[in-house]
């Protein structure tokens, strides 16, 4: 489904968190487009927080996942 359309069946006040790894063309400028197009009748506030990506601490995150997933895979981890 589309924003739009998940935005129909979603009542009140929402937050929508750009899953994205940075700020491009769907973060900034997709999302937000159809986000304002949904707005119109609504009720609630629609707040959009961006690109997670674009938060320096996602990178540390990425790093852990990477060497959990490696210290999973050696011989010694099994």
């Amino acid at each position: 489904p589309s924003i739009g359309e998940k935005l129909e069946r979603r009542a009140g006040d929402v937050v929508a968190v750009g899953l994205f790894a940075a700020e491009g063309a769907h973060a900034g400028e997709d999302v937000p487009r159809q986000l304002a197009a949904a707005r119109p009748g609504r009720t609630g506030a629609i707040v959009y927080t961006g690109p997670v990506g674009a938060d320096p601490a996602i990178g540390s995150l990425i790093i852990d996942q990477i060497r959990r997933a490696d210290a999973a895979e050696t011989p010694s981890a099994r």
